[in-house]
């Protein structure tokens, strides 16, 4: 069960706002917003001193954080931009070779879409699964995969269309064929039960921005560990390798590079340290409340919604099967009555996403059964628009 006062503790500011929209961007609890504000502030305070070391141990502390909520260990975890930057060091690293072949859908988000794409230029083939109103199902992956398939990539949950992908089921399938299961995690991570370890994810990147209550600028990116090992990173400065030199001693060796053997090897550089430490704030608050507690709230409010509107005169994008509801509900109206739509929602105080004639509404920790009775009326009101 959720700690709603905790809950409330940390989302009070949000008042009689019914917001459904952290599948766009998240509104981040007062802790995240606390840390990030201050960063600066408190290092311009000791001016500098000790900075750099601090930073590094504060991201080691975030590493251990995200490892908690993954389900993995802190050394397969490194620091990102965003979803696409992690799913390109990863697609620009992994030495596929001419005629392999990875399997992805027609549903994806360009952040994981177009490196894939990219790769085709060193030989990598595409197989690509049409999907169905919105669905695709694991059996079309199973015809798919022949000798010369290296990996399946997938969203666990599908942005346009709030379709969760049974990461389970394509996870022991993955292992069965002793192929790669590579997920962008960014509409799933903080909201949904992901464990990397029980599902078989080799390697997993997601934003900071959305679910998991970090900022924009910062994210995450699992590797495992042997996947780790093969991986040549696209970019590389001290922090990624083992043998630094430090001043006033000149370099020697110009032959090679040793890499550090853990995920720092991917990261080059110094990070963006105040949205690692926003996005330690927000996941520890995940970890506090727990990640299978919200859900489970999550998909109850999903199934809510979804039974308020049965009957509706509007498209509801609808799963054949609950197991891949994901807490994304998308509805579309006809995109002339845009600004009555808009008029309505306001009304109501509901912010959801809206784009292309579709509401899509998110739910996360802080919203209630309350929030899900306002949506279906408003809604049951955008269907009678004339």
């Amino acid at each position: 069960m959720l700690n709603k006062q905790l809950l409330d503790q940390e989302f009070g500011f949000m008042k009689d706002v019914i917001f459904l929209d952290a599948a766009h961007v998240a509104l981040p609890p007062m802790r995240t917003q606390a840390v990030y504000s201050n960063y600066m502030t408190e290092y311009v305070k000791i001016f500098a001193e000790d900075v750099t070391q601090n930073a590094w141990a504060m991201a080691d502390e975030a590493r251990r954080d995200v490892a908690t909520l993954l389900g993995c260990e802190s050394t397969e975890v490194a620091f990102i931009k965003n979803t696409a930057e992690g799913v390109g060091i990863f697609t620009a690293g992994y030495p596929f070779t001419p005629g392999q072949n990875v399997i992805i859908d027609d549903l994806e988000h360009p952040s994981n879409l177009n490196n894939w794409v990219r790769q085709k230029s060193r030989g990598l083939e595409l197989k690509v699964i049409p999907s169905r109103d919105g669905s695709i199902f694991i059996e079309e992956y199973e015809k798919l995969i022949d000798e010369n398939t290296v990996g399946i990539t997938v969203s666990a949950v599908q942005y346009s269309s709030g379709f969760y992908t049974d990461l389970d089921r394509l996870g022991r399938l993955c292992k069965e064929r002793n192929i790669l299961l590579m997920v962008d995690g960014i509409q799933a991570v903080g909201r949904l039960d992901i464990d990397v370890k029980r599902q078989n994810i080799a390697a997993l990147a997601f934003g900071g921005h959305k679910h998991s209550w970090g900022t924009m600028g910062c994210g995450a990116l699992y590797v495992r560990r042997d996947v780790l090992q093969k991986l040549e990173p696209p970019y590389v400065s001290y922090q990624s390798v083992t043998d630094f030199i430090a001043p006033p001693a000149v370099t020697t060796d110009f032959t090679r590079l040793n890499w550090k053997a853990d995920s720092r090897r991917l990261e080059a550089g110094l990070l963006n340290f105040a949205g690692v430490a926003a996005l330690r704030a927000g996941v520890s608050l995940i970890n506090e409340l727990g990640v299978k507690n919200i859900s489970e709230h999550v998909l109850q409010l999903d199934r809510q919604l979804r039974a308020a509107l049965k009957g509706i005169e509007l498209k509801v994008v609808t799963p054949r099967d609950e197991s891949n509801y994901s807490g994304i509900v998308c509805i579309y109206y006809p995109k002339d009555h845009e600004d009555k739509v808009v008029e309505i929602l306001r009304r109501r105080r509901i912010y959801a996403t809206m784009r292309g004639g579709y509401i899509r509404v998110s739910m996360h920790a802080y919203n209630t059964p309350e929030h899900m009775d306002a949506a279906a009326e408003a809604l049951w009101e955008i269907s009678k628009l004339s």
